[in-house]
């Protein structure tokens, strides 16, 4: 059999889940208070942010505990408007943003 019969190769992998239940409260002049559930047993979460008007992300957190469900955003500019994107990595993988 020459090169162009033989099996090819393949590498298969479970995804993350997404944490749920992205929520922000205690909302000040340049802070907010962030809450999320985690769905994984595996990893850690990194927490995103970045003015409404911009394209790129800025890390806010990363290498969290599963256990942490929560984190408080800091340094935001007052009246700017923010998305928001929390992410559960391993070293294989990263989730969908939520």
């Amino acid at each position: 059999c020459d090169p162009r019969c033989e099996s090819g190769t393949t590498t298969a992998g479970t995804k993350s889940t997404a944490p749920t239940d992205l929520s922000i409260a205690n909302v000040g002049t340049n802070s907010g208070s962030l809450s999320w559930t985690i769905n994984n047993d595996y990893g850690s979460v990194r927490v995103d942010r970045r003015p409404r008007d911009v394209s790129s992300w800025t890390t806010a957190a990363s290498g969290l505990d599963l256990s942490t469900e929560s984190h408080t955003l800091a340094d935001l500019r007052d009246g700017e408007q923010y998305d928001v994107r929390v992410v559960a990595t391993t070293e294989h993988s990263e989730t969908e943003d939520v």
